[in-house]
């Protein structure tokens, strides 16, 4: 799940600076604006997604949140959640380099 470009810039652009100095190039399923939409989409499992710690405040079922570590200063707190039960390689991947 990615931000919007357009409804959620800040956002969109944050992430994408942060994966593009990890040399990472993720392909995303949808894009959206909100982090309530964004959050009830990994909770039915279609992938996941870099999120503002405040969003561990919200309880989704199944959704797991953890901090993600930045090299500099943070803009501001992000966290990586995915569906409990997801068993997509590539999300093995991404928590090893996380």
């Amino acid at each position: 799940m990615m931000y919007s470009p357009v409804e959620a810039r800040y956002f969109h652009e944050l992430v994408i600076s942060l994966f593009r100095q990890a040399g990472v190039s993720p392909v995303y399923a949808q894009y959206l604006s909100q982090v309530h939409s964004i959050l009830a989409l990994v909770g039915c499992g279609w992938g996941v997604a870099m999120v503002p710690a405040a969003a561990s405040r919200l309880r989704y079922a199944g959704v797991t949140l953890r901090p993600v570590a930045l090299a500099g200063p943070d803009p501001v707190e992000l966290s990586l959640t995915w569906r409990r039960s997801n068993d997509n390689p590539a999300l093995a991947k991404l928590l090893r380099h996380l």
